[in-house]
């Protein structure tokens, strides 16, 4: 496309090169003529051979032969000025281009600057004189010197920089002492330079946060079950370092930790116990006897853990006032082992049906007593009224339970008496035997008051006697109201007379002169006015039940 104003691109370069690239040409080819003349040239006679490209032929033919050339390269150089006009029109725009985004660009620096300025300006307003020379020098001096003392202590600063990682790594290898080293390091540090250096303050906080892990570890080791008194004393060495608690606080740390694994225990042992399916379900010999071995090995366990705790406590803290070391001690030991101990007793002993088992259950918690006396854990006082309400449960069920068998079978009896030819028993023996309600009465009431044979403790020698004055006293309630229900004839109305004379006077005079005399090995230690209350008791109504 030409334009009047600005020559078409091809145009200018064909216009301006090509002149020279002909003249090129024809110089290379004279050149090249003049050589081979030169290396071909015939000089017989003395007269040189004319090549034949220089013939008169050749000449003649020369510059039709240059127009072909001369035109084919335009038309190549036409092809190529085609071939790439994109290119050369991208680069004639490309000044514009960068004109106006240069314009753009220095308007924009240009708002810039004034904006800088206008700050600048207000700055100047705001703030004081600038310092002199003397003082701009002083201050780059300073700056110099903190700059090199920095590049010289560059390895002492990186070692303070790493003080948090590398006490977090003696942590995790249990090396305390070390830990608690750098930690008294770091701190001296931040008391002295904490003005100057404000980057010690977040070193102190790392520092903070480790020995707070430091103190969680400590604790949890403490609360192992298995723990030597050599550990025992390190880790003591180490709560004393750290100085977070007196001497007080400290004993008192190490009991609540140390006796922390017990409380655990108590927890084990109570879940294990609850986790019995259909407990409640079960009978009542399968379910006492599982109440037995369950309290009978967690007083085996607390008799067995809790001396090692008291060994350790001794040898750490020997040298200790002694009346408040039994202070702490007791104390201790008595909310962290005693209480919830005495309270497991009491919700479950009541579950015990057994003479037997609770002789045994005393037994072994009357021996673990007299071993924590020593320490001033004494349970004794703490059990014997549970031990003693729980025996008395078991001796009132089992004469209600007489009385009740007696009762049944009083209203199906016939009035008839049993043969008794016995040669070897007494005259009471006989008579109680005579009628068979009041040999299976007597029978179960022996067997009840057996009982007492497995924890023969004095107190339950009055129970057991008033028990025995309300059994005989509902007995003969029930003689009565068959007396005045039953139409007796004379040999019953016989009979019945002397079974309540039997039952009335025989049966209580023979429990109370026999069997309770044996039980309690004197006749001193009965209560002689609970028995003769009873003896009284059972005469009146057995004559007023005689009487028709």
């Amino acid at each position: 496309v030409h334009n009047t104003h600005y020559p078409h691109p091809a145009f200018i370069f064909c216009q301006l090169y090509i002149p020279s690239i002909i003249e090129v040409y024809l110089k290379e080819m004279s050149s090249t003529t003049n050589e081979s003349a030169a290396e071909t040239g015939d000089t017989s006679h003395g007269v040189p051979i004319i090549p034949r490209h220089l013939s008169i032929q050749h000449l003649i033919s020369l510059p039709s032969t240059q127009h072909h050339q001369l035109t084919h390269l335009q038309s190549q150089l036409l092809d190529l000025s085609t071939t790439h006009i994109a290119s050369l029109m991208r680069s004639l725009e490309f000044p514009t281009t960068v004109r106006n985004n240069l314009g753009r660009h220095l308007s924009n620096v240009a708002t810039d600057v004034l904006t800088l300025c206008a700050e600048c300006r207000s700055e100047l307003n705001h703030k004081p004189a600038p310092s002199t020379p003397s003082s701009f020098t002083a201050s780059s001096h300073e700056t110099h010197h903190l700059n090199t003392l920095l590049l010289n202590h560059t390895d002492s600063i990186e070692a303070i920089m790493q003080i948090p990682s590398l006490m977090q790594s003696c942590l995790v290898q249990d090396m305390y002492t070390e830990v608690l080293d750098l930690h008294h390091y770091l701190n001296t540090l931040t008391t002295k330079y904490a003005n100057s250096i404000p980057i010690l303050h977040t070193l102190h906080a790392q520092s903070r946060r480790i020995m707070a892990t430091l103190m969680r570890k400590i604790v949890h080791q403490l609360r192992m079950t298995k723990l030597s008194v050599p550990h025992c004393l390190r880790l003591l060495t180490i709560l004393k370092r750290l100085d977070l608690c007196n001497e007080r606080e400290l004993r008192i740390l190490f009991l609540q930790n140390r006796l922390k694994h017990l409380r655990d225990m108590y927890r084990q042992e109570h879940a294990k116990f609850l986790s019995v399916p259909n407990m409640h379900m079960l009978e009542k010999e399968t379910l006492s006897n599982f109440i037995f071995n369950y309290l009978l090995d967690l007083t085996r366990s607390l008799k067995a853990s809790i001396f090692p705790v008291i060994t350790q406590y001794r040898a750490m803290f020997h040298d200790s006032n002694h009346m408040d070391d039994q202070i702490i001690l007791t104390s201790c030991i008595y909310y962290h082992v005693t209480l919830p101990y005495v309270n497991v007793i009491k919700s479950q002993l009541k579950h015990v049906s057994s003479a037997e088992q609770l002789a045994k259950l005393a037994d072994e918690c009357h021996y673990t007593s007299q071993t924590l006396a020593k320490i001033g854990a004494d349970l004794r006082h703490l059990l014997q009224h549970d031990f003693l309400t729980a025996m008395r449960t078991h001796i009132d069920s089992l004469l209600d339970a007489a009385l009740h068998e007696f009762v049944q079978n009083l209203h199906s009896f016939n009035w008839l008496p049993t043969d008794t030819a016995y040669a070897t028993i007494s005259q009471t023996q006989k008579e109680l035997l005579t009628y068979r309600p009041l040999s299976i009465f007597a029978n179960s009431l022996l067997s009840a008051l057996n009982e007492l044979r497995e924890f023969p403790i004095v107190q339950l020698c009055a129970h057991a006697i008033g028990k025995l004055e309300d059994i005989f006293r509902a007995a003969l309630a029930q003689c009565d109201t068959i007396k005045s229900r039953y139409p007796f004839d004379d040999n019953e109305r016989q009979q019945f007379s002397h079974f309540v004379r039997v039952l009335g006077k025989v049966l209580p005079e023979y429990m109370m002169d026999g069997l309770l005399v044996n039980i309690y090995d004197a006749q001193q230690q009965i209560e002689i006015n609970h028995r003769e209350n009873l003896l009284k008791v059972c005469s009146n109504e057995t004559k007023r039940i005689q009487e028709f």
